[in-house]
C-alpha cells in the first residue's frame, strides 16, 4: 500500500484539476512549439489567441523557418480565427487566417492564405497539448502549397 499512495494522492491532485473544453470565452492563451514543414528543417512557432465566445477564437502566430536546403530563413506573421468543438478533454478545431512572410533569401514579402485543423488536449484548465496540420498556400509571387504540421504547449489564463 506505501507504494501506491504517492500515485493515490497525484490521481486525486489530477482529478481535482478538471479540464472543461469549451470555458474559452474572455480567456487568452499563449503557446510555442516546434513543427515540420516541408523542406524546412527547423520551424519554430509562437501564437496567441482570445476567446470571444466559447467556441470562437481570434489567433495570431508567428512563424520562422530556417532551411539549409535553399539556405534560407523566413519569418510569418498569420492573422484569423478558430472555431472549437466541445468535446471534454480532446478538442478538435478548424481554422482560417491571412498572413504576411519575408523571406529573407528571395529578399521579398509573400501573401499567405493559412488555413489550419487541429486538435488540443488539455491537462488541466491551463495548459494543454496541440497537433495541428496547415496547407498553407503563396498568394503572391510563385503560387505554392506548403503543409505543415505543428506540435506545440499552450497555457491559458483569464477571468
Amino acid at each position: 500500500m506505501r507504494r501506491l499512495t504517492p500515485f493515490l494522492v497525484l490521481a486525486v491532485l489530477c482529478a481535482s484539476r478538471e479540464a472543461h473544453a469549451l470555458d474559452g470565452e474572455r480567456r487568452a492563451q499563449l503557446g510555442a512549439g516546434a513543427a515540420y514543414g516541408g523542406e524546412a528543417s527547423a520551424l519554430l512557432f509562437g501564437g496567441w489567441a482570445y476567446g470571444i465566445k466559447d467556441s470562437v477564437d481570434l489567433r495570431a502566430d508567428l512563424l520562422g523557418t530556417l532551411s539549409p536546403a535553399s539556405s534560407g530563413a523566413t519569418l510569418a506573421l498569420h492573422l484569423g480565427g478558430l472555431w472549437k468543438w466541445e468535446v471534454t478533454q480532446w478538442v478538435p478545431y478548424v481554422g482560417v487566417g491571412l498572413g504576411g512572410r519575408r523571406d529573407f533569401a528571395a529578399r521579398r514579402w509573400d501573401l499567405l492564405l493559412v488555413p489550419a485543423a487541429g486538435l488540443d488536449y488539455l491537462l488541466n484548465r491551463e495548459t494543454s497539448f496541440v497537433i495541428e496540420y496547415r496547407p498553407t498556400i503563396t498568394l503572391t509571387h510563385e503560387r505554392t502549397l506548403e503543409h505543415q504540421a505543428l506540435l506545440g504547449f499552450e497555457f491559458r489564463w483569464g477571468w
